[in-house]
């Protein structure tokens, strides 16, 4: 998990959405919505510094799961 520690959190989570989702606007919903869903939404606009070693991990997870990967398993 390597962030970028000059982009705050939701520009972290947004990286893997360029090139792929032309809308500023929905590549902001997207991910707002998946840093709701691990607890970082009031963070978003924070750079990583801020983060405890914990919440750095989850946003990773959330860049991870921004682009919807289908289920490896099923």
């Amino acid at each position: 998990m390597h962030l970028i520690p000059t982009l705050s959190v939701i520009e972290n989570v947004q990286t893997p959405l360029f090139g792929t989702e032309p809308s500023a606007a929905r590549r902001h919903g997207r991910a707002m919505a998946v840093l709701e869903r691990v607890g970082l939404g009031r963070a978003a606009d924070w750079t990583p510094s801020r983060l405890s070693g914990g919440e750095r991990q989850r946003v990773g997870v959330a860049r991870a799961f921004v682009n919807e990967p289908s289920d490896p398993c099923g």
